[in-house]
């Protein structure tokens, strides 16, 4: 929402003026760390006008249902004024087939990553284990905890696949790679650019990490389980929630940086964690895949009663 405010104005018209249904899935909130959007809904008149920006927003009209990623999301919705009964989740899907593709070369993987670090200058060395953040480097992203953890747990390297793109968070990249260089830590950011897709980083990595504090969906959460790698990293409640009562096993992961947290990850790589990593794999399948998705949109658009 806010990144182009005349259409949220247009869609809002469209429902008003005819008798089209409309789904408006809300994916980001303005209000929640997304401070230019928020300042171009403010300001879209011309001048503040709080509540005109609310009303194009959020509203009920008989033709219009919603739909979003969390049911965290969904109560936010409804607290700002949306009905309940029209507020439908619906969580994104991951490309299964995609992700259960056969993988490449190890050895080519690492010759890429190897050229990527040496012409970046990043310490790279393809006989440690990697763990990989498969995140863009954003301040909300936290990368910096992912940076930290790694350095913790002594053995492992990082690989960030993306690097960063608007100014403020490459302001924030250009700290985290001075520090990296200057204390030659074992981290690579942005090296997902030298692949096409990010399958490959996934097969040459221990686990797969996320250490966001705010996330709309959260793809890193289940990416990694569908190639059979283990995930790690900071619990985000309000995502998380809807992945537990799905089935998935997050029991492993952390709600703060600590010393209690780094000792739990390293003794989870003693136990062998297959069952859990089966385990999850198989529910984010049946949960999260492309014919999930299929069979919820379905009964949105069979939702008659949220119509009215």
């Amino acid at each position: 929402m806010g990144k182009n405010p005349r259409l949220a104005y247009a869609v809002k018209l469209l429902a008003r003026e005819s008798s089209i249904r409309v789904i408006n899935q809300v994916h980001d909130f303005p209000e929640d760390n997304r401070p230019a959007q928020l300042h171009a809904l403010r300001y879209c008149t011309g001048q503040r006008d709080d509540q005109f920006w609310r009303e194009i927003c959020y509203y009920d009209r008989p033709n219009v249902i919603w739909a979003t990623l969390t049911t965290h999301d969904a109560a936010k919705l409804a607290a700002c004024g949306v009905p309940a009964h029209k507020i439908h989740v619906l969580p994104n899907p991951i490309g299964d087939e995609f992700f259960s593709r056969p993988a490449i070369s190890r050895t080519e993987t690492l010759e890429k990553l190897v050229a990527y670090a040496q012409l970046h200058r990043y310490p790279f060395d393809p006989c440690r284990p990697i763990l990989l953040s498969p995140m863009k480097v954003m301040v909300r992203k936290n990368n910096e905890e992912a940076i930290e953890l790694t350095k913790r747990l002594g053995k492992y390297q990082l690989v960030i696949s993306l690097d960063a793109s608007s100014p403020s968070d490459c302001a924030y990249s250009e700290r985290l790679k001075r520090k990296i260089r200057r204390e030659r830590l074992p981290v690579v950011i942005g090296a997902g650019c030298a692949f096409g897709n990010p399958r490959p980083l996934f097969d040459v990595a221990r686990a797969g990490l996320t250490t966001s504090k705010v996330e709309g969906f959260g793809y890193a959460f289940i990416e990694g389980w569908l190639r059979n790698k283990l995930v790690l990293g900071r619990d985000l409640p309000e995502v998380t929630t809807d992945f537990v009562a799905a089935g998935m096993d997050l029991r492993h992961l952390y709600r703060e940086l600590d010393d209690h947290a780094v000792q739990r990850i390293a003794r989870l790589w003693t136990s062998a964690p297959r069952t859990l990593i089966e385990r999850n794999r198989r529910i984010v399948v049946r949960q999260y895949s492309l014919a999930a998705y299929a069979r919820r949109y379905e009964k949105l658009l069979a939702s008659k009663p949220s119509w009215q």
